[in-house]
């Protein structure tokens, strides 16, 4: 299980999302509401062996800019 960890600041009620996704194609989105001034957002994911390859998690505003991201290997 792989985590994903944000610390956001200043966008209270405002919603952004963790994506996660393998070669470049979407596994899955999470939606996420920071409720404080510094916000700390969490996703995760469990991988098995049919999940080899690149992968990539990004947190996304509304309108899909990318704030920040990571790249890794399942192997």
């Amino acid at each position: 299980e792989l985590f994903y960890f944000s610390q956001v600041r200043h966008l209270t009620h405002k919603t952004l999302y963790h994506v996660w996704s393998k070669e470049d194609q979407v596994i899955s989105k999470k939606a996420l509401t920071a409720t404080e001034a510094v916000a700390k957002l969490i996703s995760s994911r469990k991988f098995g062996t049919k999940d080899k390859g690149l992968w990539r998690v990004a947190m996304t505003d509304q309108k899909g800019k990318v704030l920040s991201e990571s790249r890794f290997v399942i192997k």
